[in-house]
């Protein structure tokens, strides 16, 4: 069972009662999530050439991003830059494997959200467009193998996630999906929306 929550449709992975943990912890993080490159929106990319020259020493290697083609699409419809290719590790992992664009926002004191890639801001979860003005937010399968991990007790999945979700869909979507849970045992029926 899916549930719509304005333009978004969440997977019924979010309400389910699971033994896990959120273990995403920059501090900690082995860039697990990353081994696979990063989609960027022309959007996030020029961001980040903005600042290219000054993100230079905290990349594991020189890149020159003026070779990015600002003209070439994929087969998202997103507007989506570019993709590492296959097994290519993204190249904004530093030499410990931590996120080069998060780690130069956090010492400017830039809000990580201006400046750090849309889908990885994102992770765990994923979006995915699947009619006219309505996207579906999933949790990404390597999410599974990277930050959520087997916990001793069970919690449903959407409050597992509450922070990933509220920074996609908004507090005011994530309080309207609280607002539609019952106070029945089973908890997974749910209230159709009153807007």
């Amino acid at each position: 069972m899916s549930v719509i929550i304005g333009p978004y449709r969440l997977s019924d992975e979010f309400f389910q009662k699971r033994k896990l943990r959120n273990r995403c912890d920059g501090g900690r993080c082995n860039g697990d999530c990353c081994a696979e490159g990063v989609f960027l929106t022309r959007y996030d990319a020029r961001r980040i050439v903005a600042v290219g020259d000054a993100l230079q020493p905290y990349l594991a290697e020189p890149y020159d991003f003026a070779q990015w083609d600002f003209t070439r699409s994929s087969f998202m419809e997103t507007p989506v830059l570019h993709r590492n290719t296959s097994h290519e590790q993204c190249w904004f992992l530093m030499r410990n494997r931590h996120c080069a664009v998060h780690k130069y926002a956090l010492d400017r004191g830039i809000p990580v959200q201006d400046l750090k890639p849309y889908f990885c801001r994102l992770f765990p979860l994923s979006l995915v467009d699947i009619e006219i003005n309505v996207m579906e937010l999933t949790i990404d399968p390597k999410a599974f193998d990277t930050c959520l991990v087997e916990a001793d007790e069970e919690t449903w999945v959407y409050e597992l996630l509450e922070s990933d979700l509220r920074a996609a869909i908004g507090d005011e979507w994530y309080e309207d999906l609280k607002r539609r849970t019952t106070d029945s045992p089973a908890r997974g029926q749910w209230k159709s929306s009153s807007r």
